[in-house]
């Protein structure tokens, strides 16, 4: 392969590759309690919400019986972006304004509990830290992201050993094409900083002559180092029975058999379905999955899918697996797939 000097897109790409082979990052602990909302009328002034902030997102309820009967929140809001300012002459008041509500900044005060008697009343420095270190773990969780949709295929394939989808047939492999439009440290993400239109690589089966010149020799070093290091160790599947809340109808739970496996989140309608060899439900990579564990029930929590971000999945675990196994699994299962696929793709730029 050529030499060829480096460009901002080389640079740029190198990063994406570097942020991936780091991992997810870890979601700060999750805050919850009651809050004092001024109301958008200004007239009826402050009323008490219960409100979390976890995994990189705020919502709140009515009150905490809303969020225990699996209500939808009021409102919910991500984090990536997010200002936060303390009233200067109040030791309980505080401001939130969201990126995707920029013209209209939240007033809370951290008064609520302390005026129910609360005995461990959240602080208004408590509820800032919370919302901070979420907003910083929003930009991390962006930039993995996006580095996963620079770096990795587009379609979901090579993703089984077999080299197979899921209905049997030979999967296509496809590539992502993205140019960037500014350098810009993959730990100082914003949504703006890219543009899509043409970062390449090379595809299997061609040789060195059809890979793209562009291809700097950093980049062809680091696919062979990951290469070396041989092909990510798959971990072991967690199956077994859940509640998952319908769709439609009463928006009731209903139990389904899952299986969280190479890398991806499968459910059918019972474990006779699944030991069948029927067709699941539902079928997702884990890649860039998000969850959010709810404080009550305990067993309660939330999954959204990079394939379906408009309909996140509520679940409850049920039986000898508990949440935090089954939330275990798919972090486990997640790193392995987005190994797996660097590795795959360092092995068709290793193969030119």
């Amino acid at each position: 392969m050529s030499a060829v000097s480096l460009t901002e897109t080389q640079r740029i790409g190198e990063a994406a590759l570097a942020t991936l082979l780091k991992g997810p990052p870890t979601a700060p602990p999750r805050l919850t309690g009651r809050l004092s909302k001024l109301a958008s009328n200004w007239i009826s002034g402050f009323q008490e919400r219960h409100v979390e902030v976890g995994a990189g997102r705020l919502r709140y309820w009515h009150a905490v019986k809303n969020m225990e009967s699996g209500e939808d929140p009021c409102a919910e809001y991500t984090l990536l972006g997010v200002t936060v300012k303390e009233e200067p002459f109040s030791d309980s008041k505080f401001e939130v304004r969201f990126l995707q509500n920029a013209e209209r900044p939240y007033q809370f005060s951290a008064d609520a509990g302390e005026s129910n008697g609360d005995d461990d009343p959240i602080s208004r420095e408590e509820w800032i830290d919370a919302l901070e270190c979420n907003a910083e773990y929003a930009k991390r969780k962006a930039a993995y992201d996006r580095a996963a949709e620079i770096v990795l295929p587009t379609e979901t394939s090579w993703i089984g050993s077999d080299d197979t989808s899921s209905d049997g047939t030979a999967p296509v492999k496809s590539y992502k094409s993205v140019q960037f439009n500014d350098i810009a440290s993959f730990c100082e993400f914003t949504p703006h900083t890219f543009s899509v239109a043409s970062f390449g690589a090379c595809s299997p089966g061609k040789g060195l002559s059809d890979c793209p010149s562009f291809i700097s020799p950093q980049v062809f070093e680091q696919a062979v180092t990951l290469v070396a290091r041989g092909v990510p160790l798959e971990p072991a599947p967690v199956s077994g029975a859940m509640l998952k809340k319908a769709t439609a109808y009463l928006r009731r739970f209903q139990q389904r058999h899952v299986q969280i496996a190479k890398g991806k989140f499968c459910y059918w309608h019972s474990l006779e379905d699944m030991e069948a060899g029927a067709k699941p439900q539902a079928e997702y990579l884990l890649i860039a999955c998000q969850s959010w564990s709810s404080s009550q029930p305990a067993s309660q929590f939330e999954l959204t899918f990079r394939e379906n971000l408009a309909r996140p999945y509520i679940l409850q675990a049920t039986g000898d697996i508990s949440r935090e196994d089954w939330l275990a699994a798919i972090a486990e299962h997640e790193e392995y797939i987005m190994k797996l696929m660097a590795y795959n793709q360092a092995a068709a730029i290793a193969d030119c």
